[in-house]
């Protein structure tokens, strides 16, 4: 094999080369950074041995060089140096080396060394030799313009960085994201979809009005691709286009997209950045790759927030039930408390709980038992406005808060609930069976000075109406 050896110590550079030409390989030598790549670019050898320290230019810099171009980068490189830090040998593996030599008084262990690596590495088989004859001078210039490229990436992967401020709001980072990609790249929408187990998660941001039908088209393909190849375990499609502009135009669609695989753990794919253009004009080779060299940055940033809505969700919601927790309810009726004191505005609260519950546990089990609070819950939510805030109170209970809403059209919910709780049927395993639940409705008076005591007198309500024969609404 034909390996160059850059070192600027004439005695190293002569004892090395021996070393490999006693292993029969053609040695070219260069006692310096500059005279090393106009080597390489003149005739790629099949191996490269850098030493760290040299004029003009540092063997790390001529890493970075050989890796930032397409026609050497798969060039093996071997550093040999006398710094044995784990930052220097750290930052050889990240400019591209493939293997790290600390230099040793005894030349012999490095020539060991040698002899143990080089069988071990794969230079390219079908070399592409154009003789390029750059001058120092145009080395020197494409060195410049590879610092200038890695200046404008991290600058842009600062300004992404930057986006972790809005991580507490999902919405928010999407929204800063798109604004920064739209600096960056000429698109019409922007999409990350992410895939978690069994599921595929789509948000989107829209630049413009665009159809529908064609952006829907280009997602649901690249999707399918990718579930059919790498993801054919996918069975829920989740698909939260709530930033997207509808348009019945068919004339206004996307002309040319382009999707990156963002690749996670086990070399799986764990998400697609997808942009897609309306222009006539095709996405360029440079910004498929500007959108290649953020997209893991980016993937990452919106994952992070996504991550802290759900570590926040699961704080205040009730894990059966998917209904607001004790905890959250509360502090929401204080909330809605300090409002109705404050503005004088109607706000009534009720207090449900199911009839014999514990019947229901000891007959047909605590599974069953859980089968039924989901299915109230879902009955509970579906009975009232978006607005009304529905929790989990404890075991059985509900609390549930209507803000600017009377007693007199609380008492009209609570009895639609309570119908509906009494006209279901539960099926779960066994034959059918029903339930009923009881409910005190209270309404906010100046004379309460505090929300417990709202609680209290709803809780007095519900009392009176299982002391009445349960199954039904009593409003205090």
């Amino acid at each position: 094999m034909k390996i160059l050896v850059a070192d600027d110590s004439p005695f190293i550079l002569s004892i090395i080369s021996e070393i490999l030409e006693n292993m029969g390989h053609k040695v070219i030598q260069a006692e310096d950074g500059i005279k090393a790549l106009e080597e390489i670019f003149k005739d790629p050898p099949d191996i490269i041995i850098l030493d760290v320290i040299m004029p003009y230019m540092t063997g790390y810099q001529v890493s970075r060089v050989v890796k930032s171009d397409n026609i050497i980068k798969d060039i093996p490189i071997i550093i040999l140096t006398s710094k044995s830090d784990a930052a220097d040998r750290f930052w050889g593996y990240t400019v591209g080396a493939d293997y790290y030599i600390v230099k040793d008084e005894n030349l012999e262990v490095i020539g060991e060394k040698l002899k143990e690596i080089i069988p071990k590495l794969n230079p390219p088989k079908n070399k592409k030799i154009l003789k390029r004859n750059y001058s120092p001078l145009n080395i020197l210039s494409k060195v410049n313009e590879l610092l200038d490229k890695k200046l404008y990436e991290l600058t842009i992967l600062n300004k992404i960085g930057e986006l972790v401020a809005e991580i507490t709001d999902y919405q928010k980072i999407m929204e800063n994201l798109g604004d920064l990609l739209s600096n960056l790249l000429d698109y019409s929408f922007f999409s990350i979809i992410t895939f978690e187990e069994a599921k595929v998660d789509v948000n989107t941001i829209v630049k413009e009005t665009i159809s529908s039908t064609y952006y829907e088209r280009i997602r649901n393909d690249i999707i399918q691709k990718i579930s059919k190849t790498e993801k054919s375990d996918i069975r829920e499609y989740i698909i939260g286009d709530n930033y997207f502009i509808d348009s019945n135009s068919d004339d206004n669609f996307p002309k040319d997209h382009i999707h990156i695989k963002i690749i996670g753990k086990n070399k799986e794919v764990s998400g697609i950045i997808l942009l897609g253009s309306t222009k006539q004009k095709k996405f360029s080779t440079e910004e498929k790759n500007m959108l290649q060299t953020i997209s893991n940055y980016s993937f990452l940033v919106v994952q992070s927030a996504k991550l802290y809505a759900t570590v926040q969700k699961l704080s205040i919601i009730d894990p059966l039930t998917q209904l607001y927790n004790h905890g959250f309810i509360i502090k929401r009726l204080e909330e809605e408390f300090k409002q109705a004191e404050r503005y004088g505005r109607e706000l009534s609260i009720i207090m449900a709980d199911i009839d014999f519950f514990k019947k229901v546990n000891d007959t047909y089990g605590h599974q069953t038992g859980d089968y039924v609070l989901k299915i109230v819950a879902r009955i509970m939510q579906e009975s009232v406005r978006e607005i009304d805030i529905v929790g989990r109170y404890g075991g059985e209970e509900f609390l549930l808060i209507l803000p600017e809403t009377g007693k007199k059209n609380t008492r009209i919910i609570a009895e639609r609930i309570r119908q509906r709780i009494e006209n279901q049927k539960f099926s779960q395993f066994l034959s059918a069976f029903s339930i009923t639940i009881s409910l005190g409705v209270a309404e906010y008076e100046k004379k309460l000075k505090l929300p417990s005591e709202l609680i209290k007198k709803a809780d007095t309500a519900l009392y009176k109406a299982k002391e009445e024969g349960r199954n039904r609404v009593i409003v205090l």
